[in-house]
């Protein structure tokens, strides 16, 4: 049976999941004006790592999703060990298919996922996600984009990290990630950054990181 990317990266150590590190994910939140009164939404939130983290420093309510349950399992454990239950909860549902009203969030966390899914599956999630932001609610993402033009050298990088993290993945272009995400209603502000050790198997200096924040 196919190990599940997030699975076997975290068998290895690799308990963080996020292709720009811990700093793309300050980078992303600290823009992001969270308050005790924001309402997040974290999708592939894993084992609740980022979770915990926003819960304990800005005193928000966070629903984390994921379809593992064993992830969940795992954060339910760790949202217990730090005494945050009234702050937070996790759902197992699909990204695809989010059971939350229209407009329920002000805030959609998704790092390390879109990766991984093929064109028309981020074009099924990048649409919940507008769906269940609130008006001038903002995306909060990090993925890998191809820092080359050349489709040969996509083609063979794409390989390269499909076999690094045991997952087929689907990088773009930063042109690319802009483009898709701006066709579901969003306005993006980005930065640029290195690879982290996630990808350390692929050649990094063709590859890169893309914190961005898209406001719906």
């Amino acid at each position: 049976m196919h190990e599940a990317g997030h699975t076997f990266l975290a068998r290895l150590g690799k308990t963080k999941l996020r292709p720009g590190g811990i700093d793309a994910t300050n980078w992303l939140v600290e823009k992001a004006g969270i308050g005790p009164d924001t309402k997040i939404l974290e999708v592939a939130c894993n084992m609740g790592t980022t979770m915990i983290m926003l819960a304990k420093k800005y005193g928000c309510s966070v629903t984390g999703l994921d379809l593992d349950e064993k992830a969940l399992a795992k954060a339910r454990e760790n949202i217990e060990k730090n005494g945050l239950a009234d702050r937070l909860q996790v759902v197992q549902a699909s990204a695809f298919e989010l059971p939350f009203e229209d407009a329920s969030f002000d805030i959609v966390i998704n790092e390390a996922m879109l990766t991984m899914l093929t064109g028309d599956s981020k074009d099924k999630a990048l649409s919940e996600y507008a769906r269940v932001l609130k008006p001038g609610g903002l995306l909060l993402t990090q993925d890998v984009c191809f820092r080359c033009e050349s489709s040969t050298l996509q083609k063979e990088l794409r390989a390269g990290l499909s076999r690094a993290i045991n997952v087929n993945v689907e990088p773009l272009t930063s042109d690319g990630w802009k483009n898709r995400i701006e066709s579901h209603g969003f306005v993006t502000e980005q930065k640029v950054g290195a690879m982290t050790k996630s990808a350390a198997q692929a050649p990094s200096f063709r590859l890169g990181v893309k914190p961005r924040i898209a406001v719906r």
